[in-house]
């Protein structure tokens, strides 16, 4: 066999594992991105509202533990500002999880002081508080662009030694972008995230877009550029169940394995793309480049090896040979500079050796008297 066809053999041996182990590597990734939407995305998006009411009990809390509330709203302002609500929102976990919310300060007589928000809500112009103990959490509508976004809201007078001396208003709303799994639209924002995890390299579910919708099966948020529209019998199955499942759904040419989930405030559904036929012959030309590189690395690695260890065997071959040169004198008794001889050593027999002809004829030579 020649030398190119033992080298294409010992390819194809490399490549041969590397494809039969594809398919088991194609369903090992789709498993795993699937338990990762059944079991933390999903599970994140439907609780959100439960999370939210959560923050926005703990934000209350550190309201109230901040000692000096009622200097924000004393002295007379002009035009309301940002900066006293700012400090109150800085110090709650509207912040800390960068939540979309508002903080709202009035004054006694119901004037707005001061008001910080992230998010696009119009704030009554006045606001009178009417006891010193937060209201109930309740939820109103605020027109958001085109859509409609619910907001919970909480207030409370600020008192200074029982008496009203202004009012603070506390509103977050349900708002998407603030998921985990849904990177902010900004890196900034991205960066001041407490829970922020770098995700490791290769992690899956890089591509999972998700969609809520209405009842009505209008769609009110999208991770994505567009939405799947819901067929009539996965919409029946969700008014039928609450229990989350799988389906296949087409859009724009793509196939999409949705998971959805439904709860009474809406339909959410996180999908990501089927790998085509094209995909998979994309693949397996990125394996086959990679098993070419690593041959070439080994036969590279191979060739710097089998040099090293020629050089070295030369050299050892060569030591040998000098050693029985050097010691000729010594094992023939005649010879000058061996055994009962002077004068000629073995040093002088280097780096020219004694022809036979010379050898022959000091061999016939009398030694000389001391």
């Amino acid at each position: 066999m020649s030398q190119t066809a033992r080298l294409g053999v010992f390819f194809l041996a490399l490549l041969a594992p590397a494809f039969a182990m594809y398919p088991s590597l194609v369903a090992h990734s789709t498993a795993a991105k699937e338990h990762l939407v059944a079991t933390e995305f999903g599970p994140q998006a439907a609780s959100q509202r439960e999370e939210l009411q959560r923050r926005l009990q703990q934000a209350v809390e550190q309201i109230d533990a901040i000692p000096s509330l009622a200097e924000f709203v004393f002295g007379a302002v002009s035009t309301p500002t940002t900066d006293r609500a700012f400090v109150v929102w800085s110090r709650t976990d509207l912040a800390a999880y960068r939540l979309t919310s508002a903080v709202e300060l009035y004054a006694a007589d119901g004037r707005l002081v001061s008001r910080f928000a992230s998010c696009r809500n119009t704030p009554t112009t006045r606001h009178r508080a009417i006891g010193c103990s937060w209201e109930q959490p309740f939820d109103e509508v605020s027109p958001f662009g085109s859509s409609e976004r619910h907001v919970l809201r909480t207030g409370r007078g600020i008192c200074d030694r029982g008496r009203i001396v202004g009012s603070i208003v506390v509103r977050v709303m349900l708002d998407y972008r603030t998921l985990p799994f849904i990177s902010s639209q900004g890196p900034y924002l991205e960066s001041l995230r407490p829970n922020r995890q770098a995700p490791p390299e290769g992690a899956s579910g890089r591509d999972v877009e998700f969609v809520v919708y209405g009842w009505s099966r209008a769609p009110t948020f999208e991770s994505g550029t567009s939405v799947w529209t819901l067929p009539d019998d996965v919409f029946q199955r969700l008014i039928e169940s609450r229990d989350p499942f799988w389906a296949t759904l087409d859009r724009d040419n793509d196939t999409f394995r949705v998971y959805f989930l439904n709860d009474r405030g809406g339909i959410y559904a996180l999908g990501y793309p089927v790998i085509t036929g094209v995909g998979h012959l994309i693949n397996l030309a990125e394996l086959v480049m990679l098993v070419a590189a690593w041959y070439a690395v080994m036969l590279a690695g191979s060739d710097a090896v089998q040099r090293a260890h020629c050089a070295d065997s030369g050299g050892r071959a060569r030591a040998p040979a000098r050693s029985a040169l050097q010691l000729l004198p010594q094992a023939v008794p005649g010879l000058p500079g061996g055994r009962g001889g002077s004068g000629v050593h073995s040093r002088d027999l280097h780096p020219h050796p004694m022809s036979p002809r010379s050898f022959a004829r000091a061999r016939k030579r009398p030694p000389r008297e001391p």
